[in-house]
């Protein structure tokens, strides 16, 4: 019996290829794009599972507290924390320190490589976590001072085929590590990422670094517990605890909390883009089920405008005995049989698009065996799902029809065509909203990468001072760059304003309370080199140098402490500084969070800065690098050359949301396609059963317009309909979206209607190119069509 169900419709597919064509087609691109979404989707969802004891263990985040009001979260605090709560609470059973990533130079013989990834950690890191060591011992490789453990893919770059346990290798200007082991690498849905881990007993025996309670914030203490029933009792003590070691001595008027972060929740509630990954998360998972829903569209609208061609074999089959369930079994088996097809199709495009989806993502997926099973479960509810709603409607309703009128070709033709004039109103309002919304997004990146920012960032490039050796010679280096013939001016900074700045508590003169303000240490040439305005007093000067101690505050620093006359008023850190200046509001962090306030001093952390910046004049940039690289030769023997745009810097800042937007639209495109495809197949059937009709027309005058006004007007008014649907859906999105910029565009009714033009034009090319072809057909054939 089901073998012949399959017969027939395998039969009634191959009779109407076109139509078969475009529902398997459309199908597979769909469930293409629901595996493509929904492995990412997967991946995001489990981050960190492959840790053995990930339902016990847990990161401390801290929040600052001053007057009541939360001033600022943050997953690092000082490196005693752990250590003493693992003697003072039997709930803790391990813990781990890991320090905030560091970016240093590696070198062994003549290799010098450069990574951002180095982060130093306890010894317990191989039994809290469950990264494999894959040589060296998971017990002592982080005990001792001095010690490296290097990541594969990094000792295959320092030591090839070599042995690198039992090596010395230096970084930067530091001592020499002994290699003690060889970790896997890094999955790509880990929290925890690195290209080499030092022992955090080294930091206790070098003086540059403060290890007790008033050091600095940037260690991340992991949890283990004996058992996740203890986190909130635990959580509770840490009150009086951190009131004790820190609160009634360091916090300076602030109080610190601390409350624990579960492992398995740290990347979509805690991470510093866990809020926009979870906003993709929801955007794409309801973007797939959309094209999904647009896919099953398409096969519905086209199923049922091609019922009426299968009337008079319903009605035979009615008539020599056929039972309703039999003929519903027989048109589910076509829909059933079209979506295996299709999930076929859509499997081989999947594994053909996943690298380039990869790449255009920036997100690795490693199909291992939970994601192949994931795949698979997938596939199967999705043939379920679209089997039931797309062939749902086909089966019933045609199985319903009266065998007499099913003879007759007739049918209840007002609601068949009343639910096909809601699908294509719901396919083109689906597809308006998500060009609408893409098209909004990318005028707020165009905004975003315009913006005058208060600096110039055009021509300026960047030389990291990496290591203590190059930072001591900073100044030098400065004087030999200055001297180049296209460099107009060198400063040095102890950060670079792009990215934000690191923040420091100060105490505003007549405040009994300290404030947390931006701190960005430059010399005298600052404001020449990056172009920033002087709005009041005078900035560091040669010639004065008595102004060193000084400091520079921004605007937003003197409205926020309501001085309308800044000047020669005091703030202390490490004794009393005079305002000696005011510059106007620059932007040192995306757009995404608004101009704070800034102190601009003169006296950098153990006077070393960390970059120079070099503004040059406009011309080639590649033999400027190549000048610059052969001072650095001359200047800094030995240490690696590096260097980097301030301008692709500042672009880089919206990496994310680019990817994000690129994809989207994708998508967006993808359904376009899709409804198009559904255009030119009803078209296509309606021209088919107007045959006869047109040529008449054609006989009795009409013309080539006329025509195509037939069958385009019914089509025009839908997609009218559909786009002013789709403008509440595509405003509510992308005011929600653009909530997430402090500095944003300001949305007007063209752009909505822009989205809405564009799909009309290319469903009105669909239809009129075909409908031109009809009408430009044999006129005595149309006649003669049944």
């Amino acid at each position: 019996m089901f073998k012949n169900y399959f017969i027939a419709a395998w039969r009634n597919i191959r009779k109407h290829k076109v139509f078969s064509y475009i529902n398997l087609g459309g199908l597979a691109t769909g469930i293409t794009a629901v595996l493509l979404i929904g492995m990412y989707i997967e991946s995001e969802l489990t981050y960190d599972n492959f840790h053995s004891n990930r339902n016990n263990i847990y990161r401390v985040g801290f929040r600052t507290w001053q007057q009541g009001i939360m001033m600022g979260e943050s997953p690092e605090f000082t490196a005693p924390f752990s250590v003493e709560a693992k003697n003072l609470f039997p709930e803790i059973k391990s813990y781990c320190r890991v320090s905030e990533n560091h970016e240093e130079w590696l070198s062994y013989t003549d290799k010098n490589i450069k990574t951002s990834k180095i982060t130093y950690a306890d010894s317990s890191f191989f039994t809290v976590f469950s990264f494999r060591l894959l040589s060296g011992n998971s017990v002592n490789a982080l005990r001792d001072p001095n010690s490296i453990v290097l990541s594969q893919q990094l000792a295959d770059k320092l030591f090839g085929n070599t042995d690198a346990v039992g090596k010395l290798i230096s970084l930067g200007s530091k001592a020499n590590y002994l290699v003690t082991g060889i970790v896997q690498n890094a999955p790509p849905n880990s929290t925890l990422q690195y290209d080499a881990l030092l022992s955090i007993s080294t930091l206790y025996h070098d003086t540059t670094y403060f290890m007790d309670w008033n050091g600095g914030w940037q260690y991340q203490h992991y949890l283990l517990l004996q058992n996740k029933t203890g986190a909130e009792s635990l959580q509770k003590q840490f009150a009086g605890f951190l009131q004790k070691s820190f609160n009634q001595k360091y916090s300076g008027g602030s109080t610190v909390e601390a409350f624990l972060q579960p492992l398995a929740k740290l990347h979509l509630y805690y991470s510093p883009d866990a809020a926009n990954t979870r906003t993709n998360l929801y955007v794409f998972g309801i973007v797939a089920l959309l094209i999904l829903f647009v896919s099953c569209i398409n096969y519905v609208n086209l199923s049922a405008a091609r019922a009426s061609a299968r009337f008079k074999e319903i009605g035979v089959r009615k008539v020599l005995g056929a039972q309703r369930m039999q003929l519903i079994k027989q048109f589910m088996g076509e829909t059933f049989l079209v979506t295996l097809c299709a999930l076929l199709l859509a499997a081989g495009l999947t594994l053909f698009l996943l690298p380039v989806y990869q790449d255009l993502s920036e997100k690795q997926i490693i199909l291992s065996i939970n994601e192949i099973g994931f795949i698979g479960a997938l596939m199967v509810a999705l043939m379920v799902l679209i089997s039931l709603f797309a062939g749902g409607y086909l089966s019933f309703y045609l199985s319903s029809l009266n065998p007499v009128n099913t003879l007759k070709m007739k049918g209840p033709r007002n609601s068949k065509q009343r639910l096909g004039k809601i699908l294509i109103i719901l396919q083109f309002s689906i597809t308006t909203a998500l060009l609408s919304s893409v098209f909004i997004l990318h005028m707020q990146l165009r905004y975003a990468k315009n913006k005058a920012l208060g600096l110039d960032k055009e021509q300026v490039i960047i030389l990291p001072l990496t290591g203590g050796t190059m930072q001591d010679k900073a100044l030098l280096l400065k004087r030999q760059v200055a001297g180049l013939a296209n460099v107009t001016s060198v400063s040095v900074l102890s950060e670079i304003p792009y990215n934000g700045i690191t923040q420091n508590g100060f105490l505003p003169e007549g405040s009994k309370d300290y404030i947390t303000v931006h701190q960005l240490d430059a010399d005298e040439d600052l404001l020449k080199t990056l172009h920033i305005q002087l709005l009041n007093g005078s900035f560091f000067s040669g010639d004065r140098s008595a102004d060193f101690d000084g400091y520079i505050i921004n605007q937003a620093l003197a409205d926020n402490l309501g001085w309308k006359e800044p000047l020669d008023k005091t703030i202390s850190r490490n004794g009393r500084h005079r305002i000696i200046g005011v510059v106007s509001n620059f932007h040192f962090a995306s757009l995404h969070d608004k101009i704070e306030p800034l102190i601009i001093t003169h006296k950098p952390y153990m006077n070393r800065y960390g970059f120079l910046a070099i503004k040059y004049n406009p011309g080639n940039p590649a033999r400027m690098i190549d000048q610059l690289h052969t001072v650095w030769k001359q200047t800094a023997v030995g240490a690696p050359f590096d260097y980097w745009f301030l301008d692709e810097a500042f672009n880089h800042l919206y990496k994310s949301e680019e990817r994000f937007m690129q994809l989207f639209l994708c998508f967006s495109l993808l359904s376009i396609l899709l409804s198009l495809a559904g255009v030119f197949g009803l078209v296509l059937l309606i021209i088919q059963q107007k045959t006869k009709e047109i040529g008449i027309r054609k006989v009795l005058g009409a013309g080539l317009r006329d025509i195509i006004r037939l069958t385009a007007g019914k089509f025009l008014v839908l997609i009218l309909v559909a786009s002013l649907i789709a403008v509440p859906a595509a405003l509510y999105y992308s005011s929600t979206w653009l909530q997430k910029f402090a500095y944003r565009i300001e949305m007007k009714w063209w752009m909505f209607v822009m989205p809405g033009i564009v799909v009309l034009v290319f469903a009105l090319l669909v239809i009129g190119i075909e409908t031109g072809k009809a009408a430009a057909a044999n006129t005595v054939k149309s006649l003669r069509t049944d």
